[in-house]
């Protein structure tokens, strides 16, 4: 999600509201927030009745296997920081994009911690969108 906040612009010129939905607290969403991206919301869900609703997975094996614990080894040795576990390290994320009638345009549910999509990706699926809606809007 924090791969977004240099599009801030452009997720603006496309009408686009990022969400960030956690189940961390709400000292973690305000360090979200002040360091990573100020112009995104933040949902927390505790209950993590959104991450059912939209079919995200727990996995312990997946989470913690090699693939995850080599990209956490890259980063510590190029000197990056490690943010530690946030909350239950098992719970899997994804990205949607859903447009403002409540349809789900985009959705990616993570296989890993490792596994989102490129940023380029989302923003062409939203300039789809964009367009998309000019054209249904007659503009």
């Amino acid at each position: 999600m924090a791969q977004l906040c240099p599009y801030d612009d452009e997720l603006e010129r496309l009408g686009v509201k990022a969400l960030l939905v956690t189940f961390s607290s709400k000292g973690f969403a305000h360090k979200f927030r002040e360091k990573v991206c100020s112009s995104f919301s933040v949902l927390i869900n505790r209950e993590r009745d959104l991450y059912r609703t939209y079919g995200l997975e727990s996995s312990l094996l997946r989470s913690w296997g090699w693939r995850n614990l080599w990209s956490y080894a890259r980063k510590l040795v190029s000197g990056q920081e490690w943010k530690g576990i946030q909350g239950d390290s098992t719970q899997l994320g994804g990205e949607f994009i859903i447009d403002r009638d409540g349809t789900v345009r985009f959705a990616h549910r993570s296989r890993d911690p490792t596994d989102r999509p490129r940023v380029e990706a989302l923003m062409e699926h939203l300039q789809e969108i964009s367009r998309q809606r000019k054209d249904l809007d007659g503009e």
